[in-house]
């Protein structure tokens, strides 16, 4: 993995700590949403770190794009 720096190295181990085969299965994702307590996985991720500031930074995410929003819900304010 040496295409990745230490901060990408960073954000792409907690993505690969909910990282399952099923993450984008529609049939596993409504049974999931339906007896779970948890939002599935990929939003785990996603919604997360496209809430981060500091991973668009560091992954060179396009203004405006999915993973780097215009909008964001920021959980703490400097």
């Amino acid at each position: 993995m040496q295409e990745f720096n230490n901060d990408q190295m960073f954000f792409l181990s907690y993505a690969m700590f909910f990282c399952n085969k099923n993450a984008y299965n529609q049939k596993y994702l409504r049974r999931w949403v339906s007896t779970s307590i948890y939002a599935p996985d990929v939003l785990r991720v996603n919604t997360v770190l496209a809430n981060m500031p500091e991973f668009a930074k560091v992954f060179r995410c396009s203004p405006g794009s999915p993973m780097n929003p215009e909008k964001r819900c920021p959980l703490y304010h400097n």
